[in-house]
């Protein structure tokens, strides 16, 4: 994890608090005459404050592990990749609610994403084969789905995407497939 303005601030505030604490027990041994026993109570002292510290600043970077895998991810799709997901999210408070919503949104994104290429090679497709100059029916496009019914070729009735696919074995040619 990168180091972040907010974590360096911390790791000031607490370094801060443990120089006051030192600087009030030194204080209040010096009024006390300085004894053994007082000693002792400042080193428990200080090194419960340092311990506590450093147990803030671990809790604190892992609660802010997912909002660096927010900000990696927002990184990516602003450079166009939409592929990777945050992976850490077991966690059952807010942050955990935001990574899953996020991931949620990003399939929703792919999911657009590859209907609009299934569209765009549909239609190029039936741009191509002449399916518009009126030689077959045009493909229709269902809202939230596309699909090639009641589209023929060669006497067979295309179905699916994958049926108009497999029909075309290269740019302006149409072949018939095979029947299943």
């Amino acid at each position: 994890m990168k180091s972040s303005p907010f974590i360096r601030s911390a790791v000031f505030e607490v370094v801060f608090l443990n120089i006051l604490l030192l600087t009030a027990g030194l204080i209040g041994m010096a009024t006390h005459g300085w004894q053994t026993l007082d000693w002792l109570w400042l080193a428990c002292l200080q090194g419960f404050g340092i311990g506590s510290g450093l147990f803030y600043l671990h809790k604190l970077k892992v609660a802010l592990t997912p909002l660096n895998d927010i900000a990696r991810i927002a990184d990516e799709i602003a450079a166009g990749v939409i592929g990777p997901r945050i992976t850490e999210t077991r966690r059952t408070d807010e942050l955990g609610d935001v990574c899953r919503n996020v991931n949620a949104m990003l399939n929703q994104m792919e999911s657009c994403f590859t209907k609009q290429r299934e569209a765009l090679a549909a239609a190029s497709w039936a741009i191509r084969s002449g399916c518009w100059a009126g030689q077959m029916k045009p493909i229709s496009v269902m809202p939230g789905r596309t699909s090639a019914t009641s589209s023929t070729l060669g006497g067979r009735t295309l179905n699916t995407m994958s049926d108009v696919a497999h029909s075309s074995a290269a740019v302006g040619t149409i072949t018939a497939p095979s029947a299943r």
